[in-house]
């Protein structure tokens, strides 16, 4: 990535940043649009969840709830190109570089494209191999299991490919676009298998709805990057160019290891539970690990915002890639802590109120831990966004590989000893020495 010379990086260091200047960097509307597309899906989620878990029964919710889990790891596939698009195009927005927009954009989908048809192979190799026999379960029989394990290595693959062209969305601040889809797609991942679920739950069928939900969402984000890219760019001489692929796996590639290694750390969880306890116990933790991680949407609207305006700011005046950061971490902080404290404070009522007799216990308290980890992964997420920014994907992908190793071995005695309220304690602690290492990095950038 091309570096500010040394003496714009000096002169911009004395340059006040008002908060004035600030505002027009993070559009208010687009923040809004991103709410919508992250907060609607909740309102579907509200009334699917209990239906769901009432009708196809807490084992068959809990395959469900790993089924959601395993889509999440999509990111692993996409190599950090969703991340690395966005930044890179970004960059070179209303520059003459811009007119190469569609190769760099084609070579990134057809690096996806071969990365995904490996794991499909692989995810087919395991059906046959017999992975199922790794979770506990009487309620569902291998067929099922078997078929949902084919279903989801399509589905996996088509979730990498829509992040690929939702980064381009992001790039060019197509934030309605991609809140549309957002919302129609977050609605049906939950409601779809939910309405099914009074006819059937037979698992397949249930996660064949995920398949489906994914494919039209990867046609509307595809569309939504073509109508978003500027007249300049020119479509007859896009081509996949190695050298391209080369520069967007070099950022992308630490983003890639944090790909595979950070859906351990926030969805390993519920993998152990299953292999430890039971699928009926990944469904009481499931529901209480929504709520609170669901709750994030407000600083997830906001860092998806700010990382293109970061990431321009970088380039031209790095006092105000800080101050930008600066006010939102600040008031993104204060935001959350009050509402984080707010929802353990009524959780057990919510609870009770949302699954009735699903509300153990055990779920309550391991929700009301989840909602420290949950306020410390959301701050921790926006200082993310700024080392993306200046490129720093290295160190934050060191920064999860170390923390995997001292989390595992916290999480299987965490769950062997405490079971669900375990695994939750075992997650918030090391939510909050994921934040404080960002922060801690963050403040090395501003010094340097």
């Amino acid at each position: 990535m091309i570096r500010p010379p040394v003496s714009l990086v000096a002169r911009n260091r004395t340059t006040s940043v008002s908060e004035r200047a600030l505002r027009p960097l993070v559009n208010l509307k687009n923040i809004l649009w991103n709410l919508l597309g992250l907060g609607v899906p909740l309102v579907f989620a509200i009334w699917a969840v209990p239906t769901l878990l009432e009708n196809a029964g807490s084992e068959k919710f809990g395959f469900m709830g790993l089924a959601w889990g395993l889509v999440g790891y999509a990111s692993l596939l996409d190599l950090g190109m969703s991340r690395a698009l966005t930044q890179k195009l970004a960059v070179i927005r209303q520059t003459d570089a811009e007119a190469q927009a569609k190769t760099i954009i084609k070579s990134a989908v057809y690096l996806t494209l071969a990365v995904s048809a490996v794991f499909f192979v692989f995810m087919c190799t395991l059906a046959i191999a017999g992975i199922d026999g790794l979770i506990n379960y009487r309620q569902t029989t291998d067929r099922e299991v078997d078929i949902s394990i084919f279903i989801l290595g399509l589905t996996i693959p088509l979730q990498a490919l829509s992040l690929a062209f939702k980064g381009v969305n992001e790039a060019y601040l197509n934030f309605r676009g991609i809140s549309i889809v957002r919302m129609l797609l977050g609605g049906a991942n939950f409601a779809a298998p939910a309405i099914l679920s009074f006819w059937t739950v037979e698992l397949h069928l249930l996660v064949l709805t995920l398949l489906i939900a994914r494919t039209i969402a990867l046609v509307a984000y595809a569309l939504l990057a073509k109508t978003s890219l500027p007249p300049t760019t020119d479509a007859s001489r896009a081509t996949f160019e190695l050298k391209t692929t080369q520069d967007l796996f070099h950022f992308g590639k630490w983003v890639a290891l944090s790909g595979i290694v950070q859906p351990l750390l926030t969805q390993a969880d519920r993998f152990v539970i299953g292999a430890m306890l039971s699928a009926a116990a990944v469904g009481a933790y499931v529901v209480p690990y929504e709520i609170t991680m669901q709750s994030l949407v407000v600083m997830g609207a906001v860092t998806t915002v700010a990382f293109p305006a970061i990431s321009q700011l970088t380039q031209t005046n790095p006092v105000a890639a800080r101050a930008l950061l600066d006010q939102w971490a600040s008031r993104m902080t204060l935001l959350m802590l009050f509402f984080m404290a707010a929802l353990a404070a009524i959780l057990p009522e919510l609870m009770k109120f949302w699954v009735g007799n699903n509300a153990t216990p055990a779920a309550i308290h391991a929700g009301q831990i989840l909602c420290a980890g949950a306020f410390a992964h959301a701050v921790g997420s926006i200082y993310t966004s700024y080392l993306h920014a200046y490129g720093k994907t290295k160190l934050t992908a060191m920064f999860h590989v170390a923390e995997l190793v001292c989390y595992f071995p916290i999480l299987l005695f965490a769950v062997k000893e405490f079971g669900i309220v375990g695994a939750a304690a075992a997650w918030t602690v090391r939510a909050t020495a994921d934040t404080t290492l960002l922060i801690a990095a963050s403040r090395r950038i501003t010094s340097s």
